[in-house]
């Protein structure tokens, strides 16, 4: 039987063509307005549609026009099949296929409203196109580097200048500064279009979760066949934010007026981070991928990368089914990391969100999780659903083609095979020509498949709920001292002198540091001399027999000598001496010889040497079981794997939101997370956004050899080991609770 003659092209194409040699391709575009991308194969192919030829003639064009191509007449079909549902085949009438119309849905995640014809826009971009030129872009060079050098000389004043916008009320800098930029972004990408002579079809904002973003339609730029003028196309706004990000930078360092500081700050700080981080990136279909993708000559870098990371995971999961995706390791790597870098954007967006809406934050994010994950499965099922109708359809319409017993034979047929509900197989020797009923080809690695997943499902669930956790829960803490004594200076004065360096052994009651007050001396010897003369006042009168005035002068007396020991205690209290024996283990007083000092301010600690313990923080989720195992001995380690062993020896009854040790401040490196806030006498402190308790871990002699003061420790918590998936929910339970405890600190 001759094959039927396959469809024509529908009319009004327009063909870009694309690269070179191996890496050429084309780009199509529709009546509609719509481009799209074929290949060297798909092209040749369906240049040789012209309503009479077969798809075996078609392989044989093809093959005459390029003999590295040899094309089955199965494959010219499917071909002539991706070419149909391209919307590019005419219909049976010679009409050209009507393409679907695009239906407006609100979409929470991102939706595009057009507001402006894009011819306007064009003219706009006239009267700036001139600048798009090699001496704009050598200036635009020496503007950054003006910039940088400028921002690298005034670095402490920009940090703490843009530090201050990092706090709950500063959104409107951080609004207006992302309007001018992204302002400026399109802008920027419009004017390079009417540069290189790409038509613009229309501007407008995008919500991305309700936040808008200007945006410019540029899909005319596929019918540039030069990469380079798109590649500046591309980079257009990226150039424009980092030339308004330098401009408001050296400008920020320039003035003196505060808000334009602040605004010129934003506008630096979101010029250079947002377009690295997001439009510069290769792995989302932004700026910076179309970029990439140019370089290297690959226009479906991106689809081809998830396709292929998709089929290596499918490789993993079911590695004795034959892959149908072209796989090399820089393509899956390149996938697995657009995946990752999109999962993570999109979960900063949605926490974003949340955080600054709130209630109605949690809402987009709920819809958005329905719009991107429920509806494609939906979509999926049913697309599978009718793939497997049409399957069934085409193989009962092969077996009434292939029966030769009438159409009673036939129709008998298509009846067992409705009921029995699989496909058919005709046997090749049949005389009959009778069905018969066999399991299809792929029903036994479909329930290998089914098998081999529900293995792999199971195994990760044991693994996870069984498995001990790499790093179990514990507390964090730091090696401290036990029971230090801190020796302070009892009467302000001049340090003048150091008996003892820090580490030296001391007994109780020995000379540590002394200071020297040249007003103190001076008043005891005025008041000594004052006195001296009172008691000869006192003989004289005591002679003389005036008795009134005897007792006048000796209450006077009285009054000096107590003044006159008070002075004596704090002369005496200018030697600064040990109130026990052990070793000085903090000790700045060498550095502050010759710097005055007030009463009670401390100066040195002294404490037994090898007597240390560990003060832990202990959250309130925890803080029952450690009270439980109040004078058991609790496994504890520090960096480097080391481990060794303590008694607990007390949890504190009352929690605290205050941090004493900023070694475990998340802002110092640590795992608890708190704020700094000065307190009304203008100290500065910590304060935890969650409570939490204080214990103390004895350690004994024998482990403190191990140890240095300072160190961070972990304790463990005492009961049954933790699994994988303990230690996944906690971790969850803990970023949660913080997330939820600063929302509320900032609203």
């Amino acid at each position: 039987m001759n094959s039927p003659a396959l469809p024509v092209l529908i009319s009004e194409l327009k063909f870009t063509v694309h690269g070179h040699g191996e890496g050429q391709w084309y780009a199509i575009k529709t009546p509609d307005k719509r481009f799209l991308r074929v290949g060297r194969r798909e092209y040749f192919v369906a240049s040789c549609l012209d309503a009479v030829r077969t798809a075996d003639e078609v392989a044989n064009m093809v093959h005459e026009i390029d003999s590295a191509i040899a094309l089955t007449e199965q494959e010219v079909l499917t071909v002539v099949g991706g070419l149909t549902r391209m919307g590019l085949i005419s219909s049976p009438d010679n009409a050209p296929a009507a393409a679907p119309m695009a239906k407006f849905s609100f979409n929470p995640i991102y939706m595009k409203i057009p507001l402006v014809d894009g011819k306007y826009l064009e003219r706009a971009g006239a009267w700036l196109a001139p600048l798009v030129c090699l001496p704009v872009l050598i200036l635009i060079g020496v503007l950054w580097i003006v910039a940088a050098i400028g921002v690298l000389a005034n670095w402490d004043w920009f940090a703490s200048a843009t530090g201050k916008l990092f706090v709950s009320d500063s959104w409107m800098w951080w609004g207006l500064a992302w309007l001018v930029l992204k302002t400026a972004h399109e802008l920027g990408h419009a004017v390079t279009a009417v540069r290189v002579g790409s038509p613009i079809r229309s501007a407008g904002i995008s919500l991305i979760f309700l936040a808008p973003v200007p945006y410019v339609d540029l899909s005319d730029l596929w019918a540039i066949p030069n990469r380079w003028q798109r590649i500046l196309c591309c980079a257009g706004g990226m150039l424009v934010e980092l030339v308004l990000a330098a401009s408001a930078a050296l400008v920020a360092i320039s003035t003196e007026n505060a808000a334009v500081q602040y605004f010129c700050c934003a506008l630096a700080t979101m010029g250079t981070i947002t377009t690295l981080a997001f439009n510069a990136s290769p792995l989302m279909r932004f700026d910076g991928y179309y970029i990439f993708s140019d370089l290297v000559k690959y226009p479906n870098l991106y689809t081809d990368g998830q396709l292929a990371a998709k089929q290596f995971v499918l490789k993993c999961l079911r590695p004795w089914k034959a892959a149908q995706q072209r796989m090399t390791p820089a393509l899956v790597l390149y996938g697995l990391a657009c995946y990752q870098y999109r999962i993570v954007m999109m979960a900063s967006l949605a926490i974003g969100a949340v955080l600054a809406m709130q209630g109605v934050g949690v809402a987009l994010v709920a819809w958005g999780a329905y719009a991107v994950l429920i509806v494609p499965l939906i979509r999926g099922w049913r697309a599978r659903a009718q793939q497997s109708v049409a399957s069934r359809a085409a193989q009962q319409a092969q077996a009434i083609h292939q029966d030769s017993s009438g159409p009673t034979r036939a129709l008998d047929d298509i009846a067992s095979v409705t009921n029995d509900n699989c496909e058919t197989s005709r046997k090749p020797n049949s005389s009959l020509g009778t069905t018969t009923a066999v399991p299809p080809r792929g029903m036994l690695s479909n329930y290998g498949g089914t098998v081999w997943s529900a293995a792999v499902v199971v195994g990760l669930c044991l693994l996870l709920l069984f498995v001990p956790a790499p790093i179990q829960p514990s507390i964090p803490g730091y090696i401290a001292l036990c029971n230090p004594q801190m020796i302070r200076c009892e009467s302000e004065g001049f340090l003048s002198e150091v008996f003892v360096q820090g580490g030296g052994a001391v007994e109780q009651g020995q000379l540590i540091a002394r200071l020297s007050n040249p007003e103190l001396e001076l008043e005891l010897l005025l008041k000594r001399n004052e006195l001296a003369t009172v008691e000869e006042t006192i003989r004289l009168k005591r002679a003389q027999r005036q008795l009134a005035e005897l007792q006048a002068y000796e209450g006077e007396r009285d009054a000096l000598l107590v003044h006159i020991a008070q002075l004596r205690r704090r002369l005496e209290g200018l030697d600064v001496r040990s109130t026990r024996a052990g070793v000085v283990v903090e000790n700045d007083l060498p550095r502050m010889v010759g710097l005055f000092l007030k009463a009670g301010e401390p100066l040195a600690m002294v404490a037994h040497p090898l007597d240390y313990e560990v003060i832990a923080s202990v959250d309130q989720q925890d803080v029952e079981q450690m009270r439980q195992a109040v004078g058991e001995t609790l496994l504890a380690h520090i960096r480097g794997g080391r481990a060794f062993t303590g008694v607990l020896v007390k949890v504190e009854p009352r929690a605290s939101d205050r941090l004493s040790e900023p070694l475990l401040a998340a802002l110092y490196g640590g795992p608890i997370t708190a704020q700094r806030q000065q307190t009304a006498r203008g100290d500065e402190e910590l304060k935890m956004t969650q409570p939490r308790f204080d214990l103390r871990l004895r350690l004994p002699a024998d482990q403190n050899a191990a140890v240095v003061p300072g160190q961070m420790v972990w304790i463990r918590i005492p009961g049954q080991s933790a699994t994988l998936m303990d230690g996944l929910g906690r971790w969850c339970s803990t970023k949660w609770s913080d997330l939820v405890k600063q929302s509320r600190t900032e609203s």
